[in-house]
């Protein structure tokens, strides 16, 4: 793993996404999500918290881990 430290223009570093991952086991409201679908790039996420009333039909959302 590589840390970016502080990072000042997040839009240029999202511009070079080609797809966004979310794998949280749990979510409140993932702002990160709804940033990246504003910069038009794929989201794949679980299915936790918030997630799927941000994301609604856009995005393709999977099962969170469950026990």
């Amino acid at each position: 793993m590589r840390w970016l430290d502080l990072w000042r223009d997040m839009p240029v570093l999202t511009d070079a996404y080609e797809g966004f991952v979310l794998s949280s086991a749990w979510e409140g409201m993932p702002l990160d999500v709804g940033e990246v679908m504003a910069m038009e790039k794929p989201v794949v996420a679980t299915c936790v918290g918030g997630v799927a009333a941000l994301m609604g039909d856009t995005g393709r959302l999977v099962a969170g881990q469950t026990g």
